[in-house]
């Protein structure tokens, strides 16, 4: 009998589980959805403010102009009179200005938005932490704060409508870009055959497009957010050692803002593709901060059998080593005479060694010499294991020398940024 109401218990536990797991899904679609109209209300805001000023302005010079007595000025008066009208008129029945505010609605978005991520990444964490079953505090807590992101949700697309713009629905028809009409910011799924987001540097700010392939939508985005902010420290340290640039990654992580982002998923291998544009304004100064020797929080140790030329192997967790975490590292390799050439292929998550998601770098070395650096980035093991493959452009490769016929062993090392 207690057997049966503990399973019942668990059923209904990973019932009230499924269905928060689903609404906080809608509802992270939905904030996609409205971060992809963040640039449109900021264009619409600055034209709302200029039309104001210049109002003002042509409205006191109208009051100047009205004290003359010349015959020719009540024409320059009904022409500023005109101007007037037409400018108030855009405002008002175009830019719906008199009713709602576009700042107004982006400053209640983008807060939104940002607790909308944050509790999700919370339930995905306390999910994987409790490995399916809630405490019944957790799941009032979760029911409560979903109902409540939702209803202000729902307030602030009718605050939206009244502006002609569609919150819960992402723009997806390229229009023309004069002030009165949307274009789109971020590149959905059902646009990736026709753009790829890109992003390019100015003369005030650096920006940089970082791609994450992974088997989760969360796994792929933080890759391609850290992988964004490594390719802004190899801009702001050109010459800097991967050493140097992982210190830099950790200077800028407060500074640096994520501005667009892009999913689509891979159809042959259903893998996540998620593209994130990061800019970091060039007038930031890094932290100055001594540097330290950081501490080894993972050890992985893999063989390459003697006389295997080509093939691929396991870097797992060392038996007894330091081990805060868990993960599999699957290398690509190739062997000449007396060199063994290194390629990182794929990175599995099964512990990233805590209740939410962890910032990791790595070392991969052969005989105590270092091959090559897997630079910062938040790893999550939500998909037990998450998987994350990087792409050509990281160049995450190297070569070693080593005796020919000989098993090779390498090893894996792995550090937290914050120690550094």
């Amino acid at each position: 009998m207690c057997t049966r109401r503990l399973a019942a218990l668990m059923l209904l536990s990973a019932g009230v589980l499924f269905a928060q797991l689903r609404s906080a899904e809608d509802l992270l679609k939905s904030a996609d959805a409205a971060e992809a109209w963040f640039p449109f209300l900021a264009t619409h805001a600055s034209w709302v403010v200029r039309i104001t000023v210049v109002v003002i302005v042509l409205g006191a010079a109208s009051t100047v102009l009205a004290l003359s007595a010349k015959p020719w000025i009540k024409y320059l008066i009904a022409a500023v009179a005109a101007a007037i009208s037409i400018m108030a008129g855009i405002k008002a029945q175009v830019l719906h200005a008199d009713k709602e505010s576009f700042e107004a609605v982006l400053v209640e978005a983008r807060e939104l938005v940002a607790e909308i991520r944050e509790k999700h990444q919370l339930l995905k964490a306390t999910q994987s932490a409790a490995e399916g079953a809630l405490e019944a505090a957790d799941e009032k807590s979760f029911e409560e704060d979903f109902t409540r992101l939702k209803q202000r949700f729902e307030e602030l697309r009718k605050r939206a409508r009244v502006l002609s713009v569609p919150l819960s629905a992402p723009p997806s028809v390229k229009r023309s870009q004069g002030f009165w009409r949307p274009w789109p910011s971020v590149v959905h799924a059902e646009e990736s055959q026709q753009r790829v987001l890109a992003a390019r540097s100015t003369p005030e700010t650096y920006a940089a497009v970082g791609v994450g392939v992974c088997s989760s939508t969360f796994s792929a985005r933080e890759y391609a957010r850290y992988e964004a902010r490594r390719l802004i420290a190899r801009e702001f340290r050109p010459q800097g050692s991967p050493d140097e640039l992982v210190l830099v990654m950790a200077g800028i992580e407060g500074a640096a803002k994520d501005y667009r982002n892009q999913v689509t998923r891979d159809p042959k291998t259903g893998m996540i593709v998620h593209r994130a544009e990061v800019r970091l304004e060039k007038d930031y100064r890094l932290p100055n901060w001594p540097s330290t020797r950081p501490v080894v929080r993972w050890e992985g140790v893999g063989t390459i059998p003697p006389g295997s030329v080509q093939g691929q192997v396991e870097v797992q967790s060392k038996p007894g080593g330091r081990n805060e975490g868990d993960f599999k590292f699957l290398i690509d390799f190739t062997r000449t005479a007396n060199q063994v050439n290194l390629k990182l292929r794929e990175i599995q998550v099964f512990d990233d060694s805590s209740a939410g998601s962890t910032q990791w770098f790595f070392a991969v070395q052969i005989g105590g010499r270092r091959v090559f650096l897997v630079p910062t980035h938040r790893f999550s093991d939500g998909g037990r294991p998450d998987k994350c493959q990087p792409t050509e452009a990281e160049g995450l490769n190297g070569s070693a020398s080593a005796i020919t016929g000989t098993a090779v062993a390498i090893e894996v090392l792995g550090f937290k940024p914050k120690d550094l």
